[in-house]
């Protein structure tokens, strides 16, 4: 046993051994580096039979290519990036054979050269915050190339497309394969500063979702030191982004409008989504803090971001929706327009009728403050056919629209009625819609004049709407 004790060794005996699975290395080669012995003896220093000695430990990391210094600090409670990807895509192994089989099952669309994998490598990361399906396809493409027709476009080319599969695929929540992906990002990175960054960055919003978010933190503490240390500063300032809203996750909202505001002081001629994350985060920030004037100062600057060409509608969306929930917040009936133009852009891009329903009724509780009866007559009145579409065979879903359909044909609604109907559908839908939506700040406190009881804020402690933790485009 060594000076740690028995914790550190199980941790280490587990990391070796989470390691070798992850780089397929054979038993036979391991026995080599122990001096040749035989197979028996690999296994029992694995078990705990046989105690690994120092020089020993340091000999399997060499034949497994790892890095000593990142070894022993996430044995010692730190993260260590394959360590944890392994094991994640260990958890979810029909995910990873997922991955696998959706990467060879198919040759690529078309027959492509190496010149021309390269430009399809060079708009990865645009193309996966404007259309991720297409940057899947793509970037597809990329590597089932290489594996059908052996065409190589070089390291840094796959490395793309692969970093941007591990994205798009932790979008549609298959973590497991996310994690098989920027394992292969991580093994094409080899010792190249940049790369071994980006896939640190990437790993943020995965421990986001997995809602490990210490894991989160150690990995963007390790991106910005690797950033700072070949001096990217736009790489640490996308990083800071998403250690932000991996904090406003966690309720640390003060520290989190810290990373946010840092991230702006290096950010401000980068990728407007990456601006847009950390205009719209401080926004959020600021609105649940209850300091409306800085709010809405960056709520205005969250919609100036996306008023550019080329921005998907739900980022449009989001800016709208929570700079309508300011000014509502601040007593002003202009946040019902702003309101109302995000239901408008959320039904023309989502063809998802939970989410629309869930915007409507948020909306409908805007009209129902502020005495705007018959707007509110007529929204709730299309709002009984959109949730009869989602066929409601939950028991939640089915009660609410009971619900909603005998108090419409009563002209009995009440904010009350409104607000459960609205917790019921995020409670019944929790796994068919966007994490978006299921965090709404919803104002506590009723405009002047408004006769209703208080409004609670309802959070699921996820993503701010309109985004996912880490939605930027990675390092």
């Amino acid at each position: 046993m060594t000076p740690r004790g028995e914790t550190y060794d199980a941790r280490l005996r587990e990391h070796l051994e989470i390691l070798r699975g992850s780089r397929k290395t054979p038993q036979k080669k391991l026995a080599e580096a122990l001096g040749g012995v035989n197979a028996s003896q690999v296994t029992r220093r694995l078990d705990g039979t046989t105690a690994f000695k120092p020089r020993e430990v340091a000999a399997w990391l060499d034949v497994l290519g790892i890095d000593h210094g990142e070894f022993f600090h996430g044995v010692a409670g730190g993260f260590h990036a394959e360590v944890y990807l392994a094991r994640i895509a260990g958890d979810h192994d029909r995910q990873k054979k997922y991955a696998d089989t959706d990467l060879i099952a198919d040759g690529p669309s078309r027959a492509y050269t190496a010149d021309e994998l390269r430009e399809l490598a060079a708009g990865l990361r645009d193309l996966r915050i404007a259309d991720p399906e297409a940057a899947r396809v793509r970037a597809l493409d990329i590597l089932r190339t290489a594996y059908h027709y052996n065409v190589d476009p070089g390291v840094e080319v796959r490395f793309e497309a692969a970093i941007g599969l591990a994205a798009v695929y932790r979008l549609r929540g298959g973590c497991g394969t996310a994690a098989t992906f920027l394992l292969q990002a991580l093994h094409l990175a080899g010792d190249r500063g940049r790369m071994k960054a980006r896939v640190l960055h990437e790993s943020v919003p995965l421990a986001g979702d997995l809602g490990d978010f210490e894991a989160g933190l150690q990995a963007a503490a390790l991106a910005l030191s690797e950033f700072a240390r070949i001096e990217d500063f736009q790489g640490q300032g996308r990083v800071l982004v998403s250690k932000g809203i991996l904090l406003w996750h966690s309720g640390q909202l003060d520290e989190a409008a810290e990373a946010y505001s840092n991230s702006l002081q290096v950010l401000s001629k980068d990728r407007w989504y990456n601006r847009f994350g950390a205009v719209h985060g401080l926004g959020l920030c600021f609105f649940l803090k209850g300091d409306l004037s800085k709010a809405l100062k960056y709520a205005d600057r969250s919609v100036a971001v996306v008023n550019g060409a080329g921005v998907p509608i739900l980022q449009q969306a989001a800016a709208r929706f929570l700079r309508g929930e300011i000014l509502l917040k601040m007593g002003s009936s202009e946040g019902i327009s702003e309101l109302k133009l995000a239901l408008a852009l959320h039904s023309k891009e989502s063809a998802n009728n939970l989410e629309v329903a869930l915007i409507s009724l948020r909306l409908a509780c805007a009209y129902h403050d502020h005495g705007r009866i018959k707007e509110l007559e007529n929204l709730t009145a299309k709002l009984v056919p959109l949730l009869e579409k989602l066929k409601p065979s939950n028991k939640l879903l089915h009660g609410a629209l009971a619900e909603l359909s005998s108090k419409v044909v009563r002209a009995g609604l009440s904010r009350e009625a409104l607000q459960r109907i609205h917790g019921a559908l995020l409670s019944a839908g929790r796994n068919r819609i966007r994490p978006a939506l299921l965090t709404q700040p919803w104002i506590t406190e009723n405009p002047p004049g408004s006769t209703v009881g208080n409004i609670a804020v309802l959070s699921s402690e996820r993503a701010p709407f309109g985004s996912r933790p880490g939605d930027t485009a990675g390092g």
